[in-house]
């Protein structure tokens, strides 16, 4: 994903900031946010705006947010912590729902909250923040087609992107960006807040971003330093292209990527350990490493 949620979350907290005069005039592939002109001291407004919630928004964001703390409170006898993440999720996909951006299949919807549901059962995993399991990942459909103003790059086709986007700015779908271009200069709030990865089905880069500017991937099998250097299927082993989309059990996670179901432990990926198992640390662990005994186990202490 461009950006972690964590930067989307604090650029979602300065939504409401002035805007600076622009350093040039805006393209077709950047059209101008809703300013009134180049002025220094009006404010910015976000692309996607409040309005009515849907359901099925509701029901998404609840699967990706309030399931795990809703059992954390439980496993943990506190009370459910609410969230900046839940309620930009459901503002943002709410708004791209009513645009007719994306399309949502409640059949979908459902088994993300099916799989959430079955992660979060029990409370060994206290302790631990389980990957988002496949179920719930690139559950929005992109209606737009090239050319078209887009808020978010899953706003799109598949395999276009939204060219000149950001978290106060909309952009147009187009062609992912050639060689040389600069890439991942701001956040998709839509993408962020959903927990999704636009990258899979809609890349900025035609070949991979690396140190701010588009680049062509490696051959398979060819040197690599991260795994977005690597073809489709491949991943990195930390020197070369190797198959499998993902590490599996004993190969290195090189950018902490591992196949669904295994942890980076130690830059190996490898199967969390239950309960009672002798650990040195959280990631060891399907929950936690208990510091005084070494032993996996429930932790509420911290995730």
């Amino acid at each position: 994903m461009r950006r972690h949620l964590s930067t989307a979350l604090l650029l979602a907290l300065s939504f409401a900031c002035k805007k600076p005069a622009p350093a040039a005039p805006p393209t077709a592939a950047q059209p101008a946010v809703e300013a009134s002109d180049a002025g220094g001291d009006e404010e910015v407004k976000p692309v996607y705006a409040a309005g009515e919630a849907s359901p099925l928004a509701q029901q998404l964001c609840d699967a990706l947010y309030e399931v795990q703390a809703d059992r954390r409170a439980a496993c943990c006898s506190g009370k459910p912590a609410p969230g900046l993440g839940l309620s930009q999720c459901v503002l943002t996909v709410s708004a791209a729902l009513r645009s007719g951006a994306v399309s949502l299949d409640p059949k979908a919807v459902a088994a993300c909250a099916a799989a959430q549901a079955k992660i979060y059962d029990g409370c060994a995993w206290a302790g631990s923040q389980p990957q988002i399991p496949s179920q719930c990942r690139e559950l929005l459909k992109g209606r737009r087609k090239n050319g078209e103003v887009c808020r978010s790059s899953l706003e799109c086709l598949e395999g276009q992107t939204c060219l000149g986007v950001g978290p106060t700015q909309a952009g147009i779908c187009g062609a992912p960006k050639t060689d040389g271009q600069a890439c991942r200069l701001s956040v998709d709030a839509l993408a962020s807040f959903a927990r999704d990865d636009e990258d899979i089905h809609h890349p900025e880069c035609a070949g991979f971003c690396g140190h701010y500017k588009c680049a062509p991937r490696t051959a398979p099998g060819g040197a690599c330093f991260m795994a977005s250097e690597c073809p489709g299927g491949q991943h990195c082993d930390g020197k070369n292209c190797a198959a499998g989309a993902a590490a599996g059990a004993g190969e290195k996670c090189v950018g902490g990527t591992c196949a669904e179901g295994l942890r980076c432990v130690a830059g190996t990926c490898a199967a969390p350990l239950a309960a009672g198992a002798a650990c040195k640390k959280d990631a060891e662990c399907v929950g936690g490493c208990i510091p005084a005994t070494h032993v996996c186990g429930q932790r509420c202490d911290e995730y």
